[in-house]
């Protein structure tokens, strides 16, 4: 059955990286003709906004893992970039999926509300995207690699469970195949005002919109998250895991009943900013540290 996993995975993650590899080679001219619409402030922008919605999320994250633990009468701390406890409880490995599950339920939440939001500043309403983009990608990837990886917070939480291998591996399919379908409305809302155009021109515009902020996001996260320095692999194995289908997707036509983000300023926007770098004031001023919660 393990074997079977590596297949799945493998499968995942390489089955889009050739697909866009042959519609590139096919489309490279219409791909450099086109001019995308996103300037290096948008992006800029945009890879605020990636950055401080992956913090929030990661943060809630952990809040929730640390809060089961307190809920069991351990002594929890949360930190800047994981968390511990001292004790111990039947119970803990169960919630050890306490986290999983709150990212996934915010980020649901997240896209309720970017449903149905119609006013408020631009920045916000991409923000509140981003918020539910980054929390159904960080807890629907746990799920599926939770049973090939049973040391991890959610793969943890299954064992527990009992969850045997097949039932496992059902887990692991229906879950990839729900972020595929995700990453394919997300896509759809990434493609901004080229929608109806070709699929180089969407392709492209996704490498903007997409690529270049999440790259950009990830640089702004580094600081969040060290030290230790291994704790920077987190946010570029999710890119790998999601980028490809993400400009995959853009080669298909958009789905109709879905309705493009409003694009990015061309101003560079102040507030997201400011909200990040007090985050990163938070993060390393007040949990590097530890915040004991008991």
């Amino acid at each position: 059955m393990e074997q079977a996993y590596h297949v799945l995975f493998i499968s995942v993650l390489v089955f889009p990286v050739i697909f866009c590899l042959y519609k590139v080679s096919r489309s490279f001219t219409s791909i450099k003709k086109f001019r995308s619409p996103f300037d290096r402030v948008q992006v800029l922008n945009v890879s605020v906004l990636y950055a401080l919605s992956f913090n929030v999320i990661f943060f809630w994250q952990e809040l929730f893992l640390a809060l089961g633990k307190k809920w069991l009468g351990l002594k929890a701390y949360l930190y800047h970039n994981n968390h511990g406890w001292q004790g111990d409880h039947e119970l803990t490995a169960l919630l050890q999926g306490s986290g999983a599950m709150a990212i996934l339920l915010l980020g649901l939440i997240m896209f309720f509300l970017d449903w149905k939001l119609k006013q408020g500043p631009s920045w916000w309403r991409q923000f509140i995207f981003w918020l539910g983009f980054q929390g159904m990608v960080m807890s629907l990837t746990q799920f599926q690699i939770a049973m090939l990886a049973k040391d991890t917070d959610t793969g943890q939480a299954l064992v527990y469970l009992g969850v045997e291998s097949t039932t496992g591996f059902f887990i692991s399919v229906s879950v990839s195949l729900l972020l595929i379908l995700f990453l394919r409305y997300a896509s759809a809302r990434l493609i901004f005002e080229v929608e109806g155009k070709n699929g180089a021109a969407r392709f492209k515009t996704l490498l903007r919109s997409v690529a270049m902020p999440a790259l950009v996001g990830i640089v702004l996260i580094i600081p969040f998250r060290i030290f230790p320095w291994h704790q920077v692999v987190l946010p570029v194995i999710l890119l790998i895991i999601y980028l490809p289908w993400v400009l995959a997707f853009g080669w298909m036509e958009p789905q109709r009943n879905v309705r493009p983000l409003e694009a990015p300023s061309s101003k560079l926007e102040f507030w997201p900013l400011v909200l990040l770098v007090m985050l990163l004031i938070f993060f390393q001023g007040v949990l590097s540290d530890g915040l004991v919660i008991e």
